[in-house]
């Protein structure tokens, strides 16, 4: 196809046009790559991309390749990417770009890599070196891959390079892998003629010249970031700029800063790139962008919103940014890659290409327009073809051209069309020999599309084989995933599927992806859902099923496989959140009811009332509803912490009592509904007596576990012991003055925060100031990297805090511009692991609201932490609660507590810190172990805990710290406070017995615990009945959990696990890990969830243990745990866990 311009003209191959430019310009930039995604850049002339590529071509000719085989291309983006293709090219080879193994997916990754190697038959396969050693690693596991003859091109002698070999415009040049099923990928036989058809296609549409400048983050792999990315400003002659893909889903506003930085003219991508940019980025900073060198911005790949395209440019006009650079566009890798698009010249002013159809009439595959009242589908215009290239719309089951103003399938003829799939003949004749009747001189290309032209301009309405038919009648899928996306703001855009299950009947099944930090009520979602999808397309969602961010099958493109999504769900595959469906007998009586109702029920409704008020409390609190009204409630996710909010719910909303023990013990939601309905037939339980006037002076007594921290704190007035800090990552731009207005109203509503300590009349107090604001700093830090903002934050966190003046809260952001860090550090004197929950929930809610305009609607504690203290004091002023108390206590200790003998160790290797995450498939199996033996997961950890201690020190008598909640009454839940009381749990082993045995003491004990938790282990030393000096214990288990379902932004924040992403309100926000403090015993261990996954922190003294100690204490507690996993009557003594 003629373009007027000669070089392009004269060319016949890729490899030709290469050289070519290489001879004229040897010295013109052709490629720069941003190593970082910034700022570091790595060029690349014509010059040298042909000298590199002569070089691979002679590597491949050495390692067997001759023209026509194939060589698979497992290479990162960059450079190197480039040249080797080129060089495949150079020496005839067929290049079969494939994405490498993902080393932490490979079992989602791997398959589809064999696949294709075996479909493809390479002779050779070329990569860089940094990744050789994990490719040989992977050849173990897959001997197909092993024996590939390997060569890294970054390592290739280049004294050594040829002549490239000629080879005729029809010979293969890529074999393009589409995004197919895993076990059966096709290659697309893409030739030279087709490539720079296309490419000439493409330079059409675009208006590309000399003087124009790419940016392409999208994947190399892939048909639009290989042809269009690599190939296109080759053939136009222009410079493009590179990134990973990655670094764009890092950061995508990283896009955008490279097309304002490089004065980009030409860039683009899947809807979905568009959608991310405007919904994360705001005012100010679109405002400091230059975007109005962007004249083509090219959307394809996937369904084209008009409403992202709206978005958008709403967002960016500040920027420079003009709606007619857009380029919606249409192409499949099957016709190389474009087939149409509209307009993108970004000369002047024009109306966004929005069809608005009557939704009715659509699904009726009639094209019409809206009449007033009906329901409209906006669809967006995908442009003319090029004029040598022709469109028919077709109804695919007569192969007669359709009638304008009807739906159809897009068939497609031109130059650009491949050849066929690779060794899939009869395949190729169905897909690219599709012929019209009427019309057998004509081949066609049947893409499986549907659409309509519009004015001689395409339209797709969606994918034949995905459209959702539901008693007879046509519904696209895209329109009813954007109702389910759009029907709550926890669920991802673009990341949904709609398709139908057919059992008895035709069963609607919508799945979408959940963002990542965001904490869902799985039932409370799908109403949301069911609801969108009931009033906007009359249709009943009968399966919810809520997917992991990441979770759902997509193309390489980002487009969501709906076949493959639909396959995973029947065979179980997908990484379920949770799923709602409907269950077998509805009723109009099964939707939640309220306490009120519960207490105002006659005898004949309450008991009924009464089991749907509990599921629906269980639900909220762990997500899961019980299987059967006969199976323990642990079962549904239940574990201490839970058990002991669920017995707050309930005994301040129905004024009753719930027996700890019991739900400890295995009671089942019959067992539970027959205690409460009793007690509620008789009438309110009667409930302590709330504490007297004048509760909130301003100095108030000290609870006795803070008088125990304040006494060792004076011992070690410089020790960060006693120190809580968190660092998180803001992904999001946040805004100082907000945050700062936030973190003030978490100050004026927690007077915990507002505390100093203080000694008055010889007696050390909480002094509580009346007002006071938040003790924020901001710090410039654009110029730290990393490690060393870690040391910075490090120093900062471990500043000693002064308890008698304050502030004992501090928040200190430090600003880097793209990615600013927040560091809050506590003292624990005022606040535990509970109440950084509620300060992580509020303070999301506060920034939310504050960003938004608008006050929060946050309810006032019930309570203040003084006031808590004060009725701790009157239960154990109590001559009966208190007596009972302390005889439960005085029992644990009987004559004495041993110390922890742990064996010599060197101590000059100082304090040390390790940690871990149990395997998922072993917390798995943890939970069903537990749920069978009537305990919960904590139970188990700590049993286990103390069944290595026991191997480790050769002790029969041990105990260990447990860390309780000690929030004795429901109104304390909300309250910002020093409530945890580490108490006793005392462990007996005897020799030869099986782990079980230990388990069901310390359930035991637990439950005594719990039911005990209100007494200070202080007042056991002040009685004299432990030692008054040193720590209460040796050792210490902690297992964290939130008090809400879901919501482990505190548990990620504490353990420093990097890469997890939450939302902080509306930023998103990721740990930045920091070294773990000293611990102010000799060995404490840390576990707390996130994702499902327990995961551990293990700190101890020089003293107590050294590294290679302490890592052997990890490994024997994992092994110990699979064991027991696998066998809990297994006896603990095997093996037993050496201390060298």
């Amino acid at each position: 196809m003629a373009t007027g311009n000669p070089l392009t003209d004269s060319v016949r191959t890729v490899a030709e046009l290469l050289r070519t430019r290489a001879a004229d310009q040897p010295d013109r930039l052709g490629y720069t790559f941003l190593v970082d995604g910034e700022h570091e850049e790595l060029p690349l002339t014509y010059g040298e991309a042909d000298r590199r590529a002569r070089v691979v071509a002679q590597a491949l000719r050495e390692a067997g390749a001759r023209p026509g085989m194939r060589a698979l291309l497992v290479l990162p983006p960059g450079l190197d990417y480039v040249t080797t293709l080129f060089g495949c090219l150079y020496a005839g080879v067929v290049a079969v770009p494939v994405y490498p193994p993902d080393p932490f997916q490979l079992a989602r990754s791997l398959p589809r890599l064999l696949a294709i190697v075996e479909d493809a038959e390479p002779t050779v396969a070329l990569t860089t070196a940094p990744l050789l050693g994990f490719l040989d690693e992977v050849g173990r596991l897959a001997p197909a891959l092993g024996a590939l003859r390997w060569v890294a091109v970054d390592a290739v002698d280049e004294a050594t390079s040829d002549e490239p070999v000629t080879v005729a415009p029809e010979a293969t040049a890529l074999l393009q892998y589409t995004s197919g099923s895993t076990a059966d990928p096709r290659g697309v036989l893409l030739s030279h003629a087709n490539l720079l058809h296309n490419s000439a296609h493409i330079q059409r549409l675009f208006h590309t010249t000399s003087d124009s400048h790419g940016m392409v983050w999208l994947p190399p792999y892939h048909d639009m970031g290989l042809i269009g990315g690599l190939l296109q400003p080759l053939y136009g002659g222009f410079p493009v700029t590179l990134m990973s893909p990655l670094h764009f889903l890092e950061q995508p506003m990283r896009w955008l800063r490279a097309i304002a930085r490089h004065g980009a003219t030409a860039s683009g991508g899947p809807n979905f790139a568009y959608d991310l940019c405007a919904r994360r980025c705001g005012p100010d900073e679109a405002a400091q962008l230059d975007l109005s060198s962007w004249q083509v911005a090219f959307n394809g790949a996937e369904p084209i919103r008009p409403e992202t395209l709206e978005r958008f440019a709403a967002t960016f006009a500040p920027a420079g940014f003009r709606a007619e650079a857009f380029l919606p566009c249409y192409g499949l890798a099957e016709a190389t890659l474009i087939v149409s698009g509209h307009g993108g010249t970004g000369a002047g002013p024009a109306a966004l290409p929005v069809v608005p159809v009557d939704r009715a009439a659509l699904e009726g595959h009639v094209v019409s327009p809206p009449t007033d009242g009906a329901a409209v589908t906006r669809l967006t215009s995908c442009g003319p073809s090029h004029p040598d290239q022709r469109l028919a719309i077709v109804d695919p089951a007569t192969s007669t051209a359709c009638e304008p103003g009807r739906v159809g399938e897009i068939w497609v003829s031109g130059r650009s069309v491949a050849a066929g799939y690779w060794r899939r003949p009869d395949e190729s004749a169905r897909v690219f020999d599709a012929r019209l009747a009427g019309d057998a001189a004509t081949a066609y290309l049947r893409t499986g599309d549907l659409g309509f032209l519009h004015d001689g301009q395409l339209v797709v309405t969606g994918r034949l084989k995905d459209l959702v038919i539901v008693r007879g009648q046509n519904h696209y899928p895209q329109d009813i995933e954007l109702s389910v996306e759009r029907a709550d703001p926890s669920l991802r855009p673009g990341c949904g599927a709609a398709f139908v299950v057919a059992e008895d009947e035709d069963r609607l099944v919508v799945t979408c992806e959940v963002r990542r930090g965001a904490v869902v009520v799985v039932a409370d979602v799908a109403t949301r859902i069911r609801q969108a999808v009931a009033l906007e397309h009359g249709l009943d969602v009968h399966t919810v099923v809520l997917v992991e961010a990441g979770g759902m099958p997509k193309t390489s493109s980002g487009k969501v496989q709906r076949r493959l999504c639909r396959a995973r769900y029947l065979a179980g595959g997908l990484p379920e959140i949770g799923r709602a469906e409907p269950p077998a007998a509805p009723s109009n009586d099964a939707a939640p009811v309220a306490a009120e109702q519960v207490r105002a029920a006659s005898e004949e409704t309450r008991r009924a009332l009464l089991e749907r008020y509990l599921v629906a409390l269980l639900v909220e609190i762990t997500g899961t509803a019980p299987a059967d009204r006969l199976a323990p409630l642990l079962a549904t996710g239940l574990d201490s912490l839970a058990v002991v909010q669920l017995k707050h719910r309930v005994e301040s909303e129905l004024q009753v009592d719930l027996s700890l023990p019991a739900l400890l013990g295995g009671a089942s939601l019959a067992e539970t509904v027959d205690q409460l309905e009793e007690q509620l037939a008789a009438g309110p339980a009667p409930r302590p007596p709330a504490p007297a006037a004048g509760s909130a002076e301003p100095i108030a007594p000290m609870a006795y576990g803070q008088r125990w921290m304040w006494y060792l704190q004076s011992l070690e007035p410089a020790s960060p012991a006693y120190t809580i800090a968190v660092a998180l990552r803001l992904l999001d731009p946040a805004d100082p003055a907000t945050l700062r207005r936030a973190l003030d109203a978490l100050v004026a509503r927690h007077p915990a925060l507002r505390t100093t300590f203080q000694v008055s009349d010889g007696e050390p107090v909480q002094v509580v100031a009346p007002t006071g604001t938040a003790a924020y700093r901001e710090h410039a830090a654009a110029h730290l990297d990393d490690a060393t903002l870690r040391a910075v934050l490090t120093r900062a966190a471990r500043r000693p805090f002064d308890l008698a003046t304050g502030p004992l809260f501090r928040a200190d952001l430090y600003r880097r511009g793209t990615d600013d860090v927040l560091l809050v550090s506590m003292h624990h004197i005022v606040t535990d692991f509970w109440s950084l929950t509620v300060l992580a929930r509020e303070l999301g809610e506060l920034y939310a609201a504050y960003a938004a305009g608008r006050e929060t609607s946050l309810a006032e504690p019930a309570t203040t932490y003084a006031e808590a203290v004060q009725w701790q004091q009157s239960l154990l002023d109590d001559p009966v609660a208190g007596a009972r108390l302390a005889s439960y206590w005085d029992g644990q200790v009987g004559a004495g507590m041993p110390r922890l003998a742990l064996p010599a160790v060197d101590a000059t290797g100082g304090d040390g810190v390790r940690q871990f995450a149990l395997p998922a498939a072993l917390a798995e199996r943890l939970r069903e172990r537990a749920s069978e033996a009537n305990v919960t997961l904590h139970m188990t950890l700590l049993a286990a805990f103390q069944g290595v201690l026991h191997r480790y020190t050769g002790q029969e008598d041990l105990v260990v710290g447990a860390d309780v909640a000690g929030r004795g009454q429901p109104r304390f839940a909300e309250v910002v406070g020093c409530f945890t009381n580490p108490v006793i749990v005392r462990s007996r082993s005897v020799a030869g017995e099986p782990f079980r045995a230990m388990l069901t003491r310390t359930r035991e004990r637990v439950i005594g615990a719990l039911e005990h938790q209100d007494y200070p282990m202080m007042l056991l030393a002040s009685r004299g009945t432990i030692p008054r000096r040193g720590p209460l214990f040796d050792v210490l288990f902690t297992f964290n959990r939130s008090p809400r379902h879901g919501d482990d932004l505190a548990a990620l924040a504490y353990l420093g696990r990097p890469g997890v992403v939450r939302a902080l309100g509306g930023l998103r926000v990721e740990s930045f890990p920091l070294p773990p403090a000293r611990s102010a015993l000799k060995i404490e261990l840390v576990m707390a969830e996130v994702d499902g996954v327990p995961h551990g922190v293990l700190r101890y003294h020089a003293d107590a243990l050294d590294d290679a100690a302490a890592q052997r204490l990890v490994d024997a507690f994992v092994g110990l745990l699979d064991s027991v996993a696998t066998d809990p009557d297994r006896p603990l003594s095997e093996p037993a866990v050496s201390p060298a």
